[in-house]
């Protein structure tokens, strides 16, 4: 297949981006780790991100936001549209292949509007509106223009407002093709923003050149890991248990992180799927699916960056120590913070993305102590129910 080179910067390290320089990539796209932080401090990550790429030549830039609206999307607009230097950006929260649209202007949920549906009581951000302005104009004064889809299908150009933000309806995969050209056909590539869905038409748009490579996955188990808690991934992992897949449930002493039975628990650990990984797909879970009593990690705003980061690294450090201790080939990770946890634990910065397996699933290389280690991602809210036995068929081994 040809694919488009890529450096994907997993750890944000503050002022120095020395990945900016010009190298072998034509898109390089860096994790501002932002969603859980304080918004202040979320939106000086925009800034310096953007202050820096402006300064070594960078002329397109995307902000990818969460199809469901959490996060610090308001703080993070605003200081991407004050440091772009744009008359206006886009916003194109959809993602209609996991059935998220944005009609004039509100976000929904198949036929449910966001904030009645199961995000609403999300552990860390729950949602708590749908209507799409409200967002924005909470953290900034933007002039929003609601784009509906008659207005991109007319072939006359739109006068857009100075300062301005557009908001872009979408509920197909054509009309976000349609967005594409609506934005090209106004000289609106600079400065856009929305969820991962639209990232696929840019290629075209910006006409970026593409590398021919082969890609080979390795034959054998996977070893999944969920530290998600969203309802959504639950129900996928509860799929695969009824499917015939035993999960392992993380104790709290794993957790922790800490205590005196904290190596023997580890120990267990490793001989428990030492014993049947080189059989059969082993699914590890920090969440039990069936009854996941610890789901309502503190909702607290001062206390939510805490939970959800300390939670993420544990979990990362216990697959590191997995990692290091057995001959891991291909590991599947569920949640965004999971993989950001491993990704710090093992102190690996950069990722190196091959393909999209389907939709909203990564395939990635790492590199770890000078081996190969092949990485399946999936955000915890996407995907239907059996998305996960769709990975693990993919990937190559999965006992049906």
């Amino acid at each position: 297949s040809r694919q488009i080179p890529v450096n994907v910067i997993i750890e944000y390290r503050g002022q120095n981006i020395p990945e900016l320089k010009p190298g072998n990539h034509e898109v390089l796209i860096i994790n501002t780790e932002s969603r859980h932080i304080q918004p202040a401090k979320a939106a000086s990550r925009i800034r310096n991100i953007i202050i820096r790429a402006k300064a070594s030549g960078v002329k397109y830039f995307y902000k990818k936001t969460d199809s469901t609206l959490r996060g610090n999307i308001g703080p993070e607009l605003s200081a991407f549209l004050e440091c772009i230097g744009c008359r206006q950006m886009s916003f194109i929260p959809a993602n209609p292949g996991q059935k998220r649209y944005t009609r004039n202007g509100y976000q929904y949920l198949g036929n449910k509007l966001l904030h009645k549906t199961s995000f609403a009581n999300d552990p860390f951000e729950p949602v708590r509106t749908s209507f799409i302005p409200d967002i924005l104009q909470k953290w900034f004064d933007p002039k929003i223009l609601l784009v509906s889809r008659n207005d991109m299908e007319r072939q006359s150009h739109i006068l857009f407002p100075a300062n301005g933000i557009m908001v872009i309806d979408c509920i197909s995969e054509k009309d976000l093709a349609t967005a594409g050209k609506f934005l090209k056909r106004n000289r609106s590539l600079e400065a856009i923003s929305g969820s991962a869905a639209f990232i696929k038409h840019l290629p075209s748009l910006l006409k970026l050149p593409k590398r021919k490579r082969t890609i080979k996955i390795p034959v054998g188990p996977v070893l999944v890991i969920n530290g998600s808690v969203n309802q959504i991934a639950l129900k996928q992992v509860r799929y695969v248990i009824k499917k015939g897949m035993e999960p392992i449930i993380l104790s709290k002493k794993l957790l922790s992180g800490r205590g005196n039975n904290y190596e023997a628990h580890m120990a267990q650990l490793r001989e428990l799927i030492k014993k049947d990984f080189k059989k059969k797909d082993i699914l590890i879970s920090s969440t039990d699916p069936v009854s996941p009593k610890d789901v309502s990690i503190s909702q607290s705003a001062t206390k939510r960056p805490t939970s959800v980061n300390n939670t993420a690294l544990r979990i990362g450090h216990v697959a590191y120590r997995l990692l290091k201790l057995m001959k891991i080939e291909k590991v599947l990770i569920i949640g965004g913070d999971t993989l950001a946890g491993l990704m710090k634990v093992m102190h690996c910065r950069q990722i190196e993305p091959l393909s999209e397996l389907l939709p909203g699933v990564a395939l990635s290389i790492i590199n770890h102590r000078g081996n190969k280690v092949f990485l399946f991602t999936k955000p915890g809210g996407f995907g239907e129910e059996d998305v996960i036995g769709k990975i693990l068929i993919k990937a190559g081994y999965f006992q049906k």
